[in-house]
């Protein structure tokens, strides 16, 4: 009878402790943690800001990729959507960038790509 207490009390902490490393959030750090700054560093020097939302994103993407998020950047975004406190934010620049990839002739105001870039490291800083 002791026994059985014993192993179901270990069972009931293990149970525990796998639901929390599996909840534990992952970040970025070292190596991944390096390679997305200088790629956020090289495209704060873009003037373009078609060209800066278009890189902003994929720098996001990556990030993501390399948290171990699988898919299409939609895909990533359900995934990780509660590890962002902005994420209508960035889903609404990622909507911005699909719209400057897929309608030719699309056009963003200097003010409202300035804005989806920001949205957009605040997103990524929140993974590191």
């Amino acid at each position: 009878m002791t026994l059985a207490i014993i192993l179901a009390g270990v069972a009931i902490i293990s149970v525990i402790y796998v639901g929390w490393a599996v909840k534990k959030k992952r970040v970025l750090k070292g190596v991944q943690k390096k390679e997305i700054q200088k790629l956020w560093e090289n495209m704060l020097k873009i003037e373009d800001p078609v060209r800066k939302i278009m890189e902003a994103d994929a720098i996001l993407d990556k990030a993501l990729s390399r948290l171990g998020y699988l898919g299409t950047m939609g895909e990533k975004l359900k995934k990780a959507g509660p590890r962002f406190s902005n994420l209508q934010d960035i889903w609404d620049a990622h909507k911005l960038r699909n719209r400057l990839s897929h309608e030719p002739g699309s056009a963003v105001s200097f003010k409202d790509a300035e804005r989806a870039v920001r949205v957009i490291e605040r997103g990524i800083k929140g993974l590191m």
